[in-house]
């Protein structure tokens, strides 16, 4: 065979292959099966579905309702009472009718005289009063009992009215100055009168 021919049977045969692998893939292609996406078809058989036209669904909001939310209850107010060798009193703001004081409380022995409001005012006489810095209540109470006196205790810091920071040994209440005056002079020097309230100008 002349070179000349040999060149076109082989251009021809190139040919020939590269329709054949289009022909092939063109097959291939339109052959392939299409993919769709379905949804399930709808439950069938015993399968139970809620009877929506027997069932009540409230439209207002009202009790049923799936939109109707339980209320939160109400935080209850916060009243407790610490020891740290005096007591305190926590109340939430705004919780209460009426302030809490110490002395609403039994347990709160370092606040023994009850003022109701800001025009109470009691009397007391003053006999020692000790730095609450170096002494808690009952090193306070025995420290009285070493001076010789066995009235009443309170922490100073309860009643607006004095000096904070101090265990105050004391007579009374009394109702007036005249009486806790007399009583004052009874117990001698260094004792005296002391008015209490809940006015802190009152110092």
């Amino acid at each position: 065979m002349e070179p000349r021919q040999l060149r076109a049977a082989i251009i021809l045969g190139s040919l020939a292959l590269a329709a054949t692998a289009i022909i092939v893939a063109a097959i291939a292609f339109t052959g392939r099966p299409e993919v769709r996406e379905t949804e399930p078809p709808p439950p069938t058989g015993d399968i139970e579905t809620p009877d929506r036209a027997g069932s009540e669904e409230p439209s207002d909001g009202g009790p049923g309702s799936s939109l109707d939310e339980p209320d939160e209850a109400p935080e209850a107010a916060t009243v407790e009472l610490g020891f740290d060798g005096v007591c305190t009193v926590v109340a939430a703001e705004d919780e209460l009718a009426e302030d809490p004081q110490p002395w609403h409380f039994d347990e709160c022995t370092s606040a023994p005289i009850e003022l109701a409001d800001r025009d109470d005012v009691r009397w007391i006489v003053v006999l020692a009063s000790l730095s609450g810095a170096d002494l808690d209540e009952a090193a306070a109470r025995d420290r009285a009992a070493e001076l010789g006196f066995d009235e009443q205790l309170l922490w100073s810091t309860h009643y607006p009215s004095l000096n904070p920071g101090f265990w105050v040994v004391y007579e009374g209440p009394f109702e007036d100055r005249d009486a806790a005056g007399a009583a004052a002079d009874g117990f001698g020097d260094p004792a005296y009168a002391r008015r209490l309230t809940l006015d802190p100008s009152d110092r």
